[in-house]
C-alpha cells in the first residue's frame, strides 16, 4: 500500500507541474511586431513657363513600393498611379510663396509624419541684351529677385540641341547675383563655329534641392544639391522656374 501510495503522490505531483506550465506563459512572450521603415523620393516644382505646378512622389515601405499611402500637399491628397508613385498637376493643389506642409501617411502601419519647405517666389527675366544677336556676342542677361531662394540655376541651350554639336550653358549661382554675361562660346558647336538659331534661357531659384522633373523642357548639371529627409528618409526637391525667354543668333 505504501507503494501505491507514493506512485499516487508522484502522479499527482507531474499533473501540477504540467498544468502549471500549461497556464504560465511569461516565459514565451509575443514577438513583437517589426516596425515598418519608410523612404520617398520627392520633387515639387512650380513651372511658370508650363503654368502648373507639379509634384512627384515615390513612396516605399520597407524598401519595397508602398501603393497604400497617403501624400498630402497643403491638405490635399496627391493622386496614386501604381507602384509606389504619385502624381499630381495644378490644379488639383495650390504651392504658396514660402512656407508649405507635406503630409506622408499609413494605415496599416499606424504611421504619419509630415514636413515643411520653402518655394521660392515667382520671378523672371528682366533684360536680355542683345535678344537679336546675329554676330553671336557676349549677351548681358539680368532677372528679377525671388524671395525665399538660396541658388539660381542658369541653363542657355539651343534649341536643337543635342542634335546640332552644342554645348548648352549650366551654372549655378548665388541668390544674390541677378545678372549674368553669356558668353559668345555658348552660340559656338565643338569645332568653336558659330550656329545660328534659337537658343531657350531658363531660369529656376531654388533652396537646398532641385531636380528633374516630368516634361522638364531644359537639360540639368550634374551634381544639383538635394535637400535630405529624414522620415520618411530620402531627397526633396524643390523651386521656381521662371517663364522661358530667348536669344535669336
Amino acid at each position: 500500500m505504501r507503494n501505491v501510495s507514493s506512485f499516487n503522490i508522484l502522479a499527482a505531483g507531474i499533473a501540477l507541474t504540467l498544468l502549471l506550465t500549461t497556464c504560465d506563459n511569461r516565459g514565451n512572450p509575443a514577438k513583437p511586431k517589426d516596425e515598418a521603415s519608410f523612404s520617398a523620393n520627392v520633387t515639387i516644382i512650380r513651372d511658370l513657363s508650363q503654368r502648373k505646378n507639379l509634384a512627384q512622389v515615390s513612396f516605399f515601405r520597407n524598401n519595397q513600393s508602398c501603393s497604400t499611402a497617403v501624400v498630402k500637399i497643403n491638405g490635399t491628397s496627391i493622386p496614386s498611379t501604381g507602384n509606389g508613385a504619385y502624381f499630381g498637376e495644378s490644379p488639383l493643389f495650390s504651392l504658396n510663396t514660402g512656407g508649405n506642409q507635406i503630409a506622408f501617411s499609413n494605415t496599416p502601419d499606424s504611421y504619419s509624419q509630415e514636413f515643411g519647405f520653402d518655394l521660392p517666389d515667382s520671378f523672371g527675366v528682366t533684360g536680355v541684351n542683345p535678344r537679336f544677336n546675329p554676330g553671336a556676342q557676349d549677351v548681358q542677361l539680368g532677372w528679377s529677385n525671388s524671395s525665399f531662394a538660396t541658388k539660381y540655376l542658369l541653363v542657355v541651350v539651343s534649341q536643337e540641341y543635342p542634335g546640332d554639336n552644342t554645348s548648352p550653358l549650366m551654372l549655378i549661382l548665388n541668390s544674390s547675383v541677378h545678372n549674368f554675361v553669356i558668353p559668345d562660346t555658348t552660340f559656338e558647336n565643338d569645332s568653336g563655329s558659330i550656329v545660328p538659331g534659337t537658343y531657350y534661357i531658363y531660369l529656376a531659384a531654388f533652396n537646398q534641392g532641385f531636380g528633374e522633373y516630368r516634361d522638364i523642357k531644359f537639360p540639368l548639371p550634374q551634381g544639383l544639391p538635394r535637400r535630405i529627409i529624414n522620415n520618411p528618409s530620402g531627397f526633396l526637391r524643390y523651386g521656381t522656374v521662371a517663364r522661358a525667354d530667348s536669344i535669336i543668333v
